[in-house]
């Protein structure tokens, strides 16, 4: 399994949107997967969103990465620079930011989805890619995309969407400067302003990312992604992203 790019975002920031967001503009025939990733019985209860959570085929997701420790016990601000120096420097050893390595290979690789039960968990520990885990080397080989500018995209989004879908999906948030850091520190690395979904400028955001034009059937692949997505969207998120 190879991936080509990887989405990094803040819990409650919208980074599986916009993770199959970019998988679809890649690849349109993977749109069916990406709505079942959205399925309209979200709507019967949206603290249950993660039920459906699956990392898309080529575009990996790393959520809540920059800390390496419980977020609360840290400055925030001061870790996430140190992880995006790291980031932009590259990464020549194991040891380079191996919390990130290791929860983007089980997420990955291993989970393929950021939410697992015990049982599932369990029946993991038994595949071939868990068992790879002690191999210091597969593990870096897997990894070392997160060192190349070019191939990590970090979601920006406003704080009141976060802090809505904190409200409305039960959700644990941390608080942070990641917008202003990315824009002003390090505009070299590639965002995606999760906003641009609903500003009609989301076509931009990802041939900026991609690096060439969308055909028509990648939008209209993307435009019914989004479509169903604003469609499970819980009324106070949607209201907001609309008035905004």
């Amino acid at each position: 399994m190879i991936k080509e790019y990887c989405v990094w975002y803040q819990t409650g920031a919208g980074g599986y949107i916009v993770s199959w967001l970019i998988q679809v503009a890649l690849d349109p025939s993977t749109l069916t997967k990406a709505l079942a990733v959205f399925p309209m019985e979200i709507n019967q209860d949206y603290s249950k969103w993660k039920k459906w959570e699956a990392t898309p085929p080529t575009v990996a997701v790393l959520s809540n990465s920059f800390y390496p420790a419980t977020a609360d016990k840290i400055n925030r601000d001061t870790t996430i620079r140190e992880t995006l120096t790291k980031l932009s420097n590259g990464g020549q050893f194991f040891w380079d930011l191996v919390h990130c390595r290791i929860k983007y290979y089980l997420v990955n690789f291993i989970f393929q989805s950021g939410n697992i039960t015990v049982q599932k968990f369990e029946q993991l520990k038994q595949s071939d890619e868990w068992q790879k885990l002690h191999c210091q080397d597969h593990i870096k080989q897997q990894s070392d995309l997160l060192f190349d500018p070019d191939r990590n995209i970090f979601v920006i989004a406003p704080d009141r969407y976060i802090e809505l879908s904190a409200l409305v999906k039960n959700l644990y948030v941390t608080t942070s400067n990641l917008a202003q850091i990315l824009t002003q520190e390090f505009p070299h690395l590639k965002t995606f302003d999760l906003m641009s979904i609903w500003s009609n400028c989301w076509i931009q955001e990802l041939e900026k990312i991609i690096n060439r034009p969308l055909s028509k059937q990648q939008q209209e692949a993307c435009e019914l992604l989004i479509n169903r997505y604003n469609m499970v969207m819980p009324p106070l998120i949607r209201n907001f992203c609309y008035e905004n």
